[in-house]
């Protein structure tokens, strides 16, 4: 499972109240091309996406998702 982005300056809830974590899982189904968009949003959303652990995170999730598709079809 995706660990607390720890050592970020974020806050825990955005101004929907939104606690972080939501916010990530939410993020992490994007797909690339939106996710790009995403960034400029706010600054919580930029420092998420820009983190190398979202990133890693985001393709493992992306990749394990095409193999299961293709396992399916």
């Amino acid at each position: 499972m995706y660990k607390n982005l720890s050592g970020l300056p974020v806050k825990n809830y955005t101004s929907l109240n939104l606690p972080q974590e939501l916010i990530v899982q939410i993020l992490l189904r994007l797909p690339v091309k939106y996710l790009i968009r995403s960034k400029w949003v706010c600054k919580l959303w930029f420092s998420l996406i820009s983190n190398p652990h979202f990133a890693n995170y985001h393709f493992q999730l992306t990749t394990h998702t095409l193999r299961f598709l293709c396992i399916s079809a």
